[in-house]
């Protein structure tokens, strides 16, 4: 696997060195920020925590993409940025519980093995975190006074999946690596020793703060559609399978889409979805939350 990296990381630098020193071509970033405020109504399945079924909720969203696009250039780059969090009130003057909290980047770095081909080498990583500080009954204020449960970089993960990647046109991609790992892991101890997210232990007692753990082969399919002005799509999915054991004993699932709907110049309805499963687990249960906000996006 690391060799692999190393011939991508290879192929992207000297795709930069390239970029520089070349006075003919200018290399093309396109930059998208989206930005969206509402009360929305908002639906959990099966969530992990005991968040509310449905309810109103204060929603906010934001998205960042800077993608790199060269015309006639063998190297492509997709990266994104998308945060959602929910605040929840079941009355007036209740404590407000926050229902979600889940910052993700994306990014798929791809190099074409045939200048105009449909077919590359890929390297996808992803890595997700919250940011608010939470604790018992997922409330920004500890009054149970036990300590924080969740905050910035706690728990966090990141993955990385080389392979090769199936491009046939410009909005569907569909990679398939044969080796994916992903890291999992905690800064604060404090957090880490409540052994909710690791749970296994050092010699000295305390909760491991970081652990590894492989994927094995993962397919991720990348799906980015304009309707013209009226819609656009950004769909993520992504399914992994450990065939080193049981195929289906780590297998996972997840996923994030957004639909947008164009109102007027710049402001959109927005539907986003988070999806998340454990295809072990028995009955199979995947979480899945939903929001429907206004959205206003701008292209740089």
């Amino acid at each position: 696997m690391k060799n692999i990296i190393y011939i991508i990381l290879f192929l992207v630098f000297s795709e930069t060195i390239a970029q520089t020193d070349s006075t003919e071509k200018t290399p093309k970033w396109e930059f998208v920020v989206g930005m969206g405020f509402n009360l929305s109504h908002t639906l959990n399945i099966n969530a992990p925590t005991n968040a509310p079924k449905t309810g109103f909720s204060t929603t906010e969203a934001l998205d960042l993409t800077a993608n790199y696009i060269k015309e006639n250039s063998r190297f492509t780059a997709q990266n994104e940025l998308h945060w959602t969090f929910s605040f929840y009130k079941s009355k007036a003057n209740s404590a407000s519980q926050n229902t979600a909290d889940q910052v993700q980047t994306l990014h798929d770095f791809s190099y074409s093995i045939k200048k105009g081909g449909v077919w590359n080498f890929n390297l996808i990583a992803k890595a997700e975190s919250q940011i608010f500080k939470l604790y018992e009954g997922n409330y920004l204020q500890d009054y149970e006074q036990l300590g924080q449960i969740q905050r910035f970089l706690n728990p966090y993960k990141y993955s990385l999946s080389p392979g090769i990647k199936y491009q046939p046109n410009k909005w569907l991609g569909i990679s398939i690596s044969p080796y994916s790992v992903q890291f999992f892991g905690l800064t604060d101890q404090k957090i880490a020793d409540k052994g909710q997210f690791i749970e296994e232990q050092n010699p000295d007692g305390h909760y491991k703060k970081k652990v590894n753990e492989v994927l094995g082969a993962e397919t991720n399919i990348w799906i980015t559609k304009k309707f013209k002005k009226r819609a656009e799509i950004n769909y993520r999915l992504n399914v992994s399978s450990n065939y080193f054991e049981n195929i289906l004993k780590n297998g996972k699932m997840g996923g994030t889409f957004i639909t947008k709907i164009n109102i007027i110049k710049n402001l959109s309805l927005s539907h986003r979805a988070i999806l998340k499963g454990d295809l072990a687990q028995k009955p199979y249960k995947p979480y899945y939350n939903q929001v429907i906000l206004l959205a206003y996006s701008l292209t740089l």
